[in-house]
């Protein structure tokens, strides 16, 4: 995958973060892609499975949209895990929720058992990627194609291409001092 040769080179960017700075990282990305792919997503899993995702990311420590649980971080990732696997079992088609949804299962994994190095922060911005890619390419796929192929496809696809760019963009935002809110991903419009 294209993500991951740039990203292998960019890697040292988020090793130079601090763990606030790597939240405010992997909850911008997470953002971007739900944003991004909100019509997409509920043409395939229904308006209701996006609130509930929504509700969970807004759930996580930290971000400024914080719903008020009494629930820990690993209550709340056992409740996405599920919802991820409802939906998994209901889909016909690849759609990217399930992407978005672990990448929320290992933020909220992550945060409650290591305070998030930067290698959960690779998995996490991963994940957010992933769904645009298997969104905007896998989906399209008739047929078993070669990974060549496939990045073949991922490099000549504007959304793909926006998401690597932008999460490139938000590493250097957020380790400028941005936040969610000076990235305009918060308030959610």
């Amino acid at each position: 995958m294209y993500w991951n040769d740039v990203w292998d080179e960019a890697k040292h960017r988020l090793e130079a973060m601090t763990p606030p700075q790597r939240l405010t990282f992997c909850l911008a990305c997470l953002e971007w892609s739900l944003r991004e792919l909100r019509d997409p997503l509920r043409a395939v899993v229904g308006d209701e499975r996006v609130r509930q995702l929504r509700h969970y990311l807004d759930a996580v420590p930290g971000h400024p949209a914080r719903v008020e649980t009494a629930k820990s971080e690993s209550e709340l990732s056992e409740e996405v895990g599920e919802l991820v696997a409802a939906v998994e079992d209901e889909a016909e088609e690849a759609n990217g929720f399930y992407d978005l949804g672990m990448g929320v299962v290992e933020l909220l994994d992550s945060l409650e058992s290591a305070g998030l190095p930067a290698r959960e922060t690779y998995y996490v911005a991963s994940y957010a990627y992933q769904a645009v890619f298997t969104v905007e390419v896998l989906a399209s796929l008739e047929e078993t194609v070669t990974e060549t192929v496939t990045t073949e496809m991922e490099t000549k696809n504007r959304r793909c291409l926006a998401a690597i760019e932008t999460q490139l963009e938000l590493a250097t935002a957020v380790a400028a001092g941005k936040n969610l809110g000076d990235l305009g991903l918060y308030p959610r419009t």
